[in-house]
């Protein structure tokens, strides 16, 4: 069961620019690594999106439940994959990472340049 907010509340936003070509490719990778993240026990929210006008990027919002559950996912063979991912099917300076700390703060939805990604 998922955890309230409070206290050492973590989040993590990852914007992902895939290569145009790669789209699709980028598409078929995050699929079963985000399910995999949204099903973690310390993962209190995972959501999705990607551009509206047809630009090939992806925003990724994750909440974690405390600064040791993002560490472990950050250190996690899921976290690297999507690196490797990234690093393949993106641009350059495509995998941006934000991290910090957030006292009861979701995202009630995507920015309006972003809509919800399809498979989720």
């Amino acid at each position: 069961m998922k955890q309230p907010l409070h206290g050492d509340v973590r989040v993590m936003t990852v914007t992902i620019t895939a290569q145009p070509e790669k789209r699709a490719e980028l598409t078929q990778a995050l699929v079963p690594l985000l399910a995999e993240v949204r099903a973690l026990e310390h993962c209190l929210e995972c959501i999705v999106g990607q551009a509206l006008e047809g630009q090939p990027r992806f925003l990724v919002h994750l909440v974690w439940a405390n600064a040791a559950a993002m560490d472990a996912y950050l250190a996690s063979e899921s976290f690297h994959i999507l690196l490797g991912a990234s690093s393949t099917l993106a641009g350059p300076t495509a995998l941006c990472l934000n991290t910090g700390m957030a006292l009861g703060a979701r995202m009630t939805e995507l920015p309006p340049q972003f809509q919800a990604f399809p498979s989720f």
